[in-house]
């Protein structure tokens, strides 16, 4: 068999000497660094910068105003003994959908809590109401007066028919639940 720097494949000949001129025409890395000085910026110290295309703009202004819509921890009810004394001492309203507990408490704020029993659908349906029901409450917080405590659980009727409900239809059964409490 005789070996050549020459290959033949189907009307297609290269030569060695071809393919290192071909190699010679691709950048290096440097180069193509050099090339995209906005993705490689380097300091003065030679470590490039983290994210020199994007710098940080002052927004305060703006956090400031969408602070009233957030939903903090000292907003939430999580502890047990907590739901307990709202279930037990407050007052309830009741709809086909929803069963809402509700009870002043010693803080000066609005406090909201949800939780939906295994019998209620699978994880994903579950954690879809508990989503709604708390954005729910993260929009309208000034409906709830200071200093109220609000526990909401829904009914076994609301598991049938919650596969095709959107956020809005939740929101309006809540605010029907809402609407029945004397807070």
């Amino acid at each position: 068999m005789i070996y050549s720097n020459r290959y033949n494949l189907a009307n297609f000949t290269i030569t060695y000497k071809e393919v290192e001129d071909y190699e010679e025409d691709i950048p290096t890395l440097e180069e193509e660094e050099k090339a995209h000085t906005r993705l490689f910026k380097e300091k003065e110290d030679g470590k490039r910068e983290k994210n020199p295309g994007k710098k940080k703009k002052k927004r305060k202004e703006a956090t400031l105003s969408l602070k009233k819509y957030g939903f903090p921890k000292s907003n939430r009810l999580y502890q047990n003994s907590d739901i307990k004394d709202i279930i037990h001492e407050g007052g309830v309203s009741v709809t086909p959908n929803f069963v809402m507990f509700y009870k002043k408490n010693d803080q000066d704020k609005r406090r909201f809590g949800v939780t939906c029993k295994r019998k209620f659908g699978n994880a994903v349906q579950r954690n879809r109401l508990k989503r709604y029901a708390r954005e729910f409450f993260r929009l309208n917080k000034e409906r709830f007066p200071h200093g109220t405590d609000v526990f909401i659980m829904p009914r076994k009727k609301l598991a049938s028919n919650f596969r095709g409900k959107g956020f809005a239809e939740i929101a309006k059964e809540i605010e029907r639940v809402l609407s029945g409490c004397q807070l």
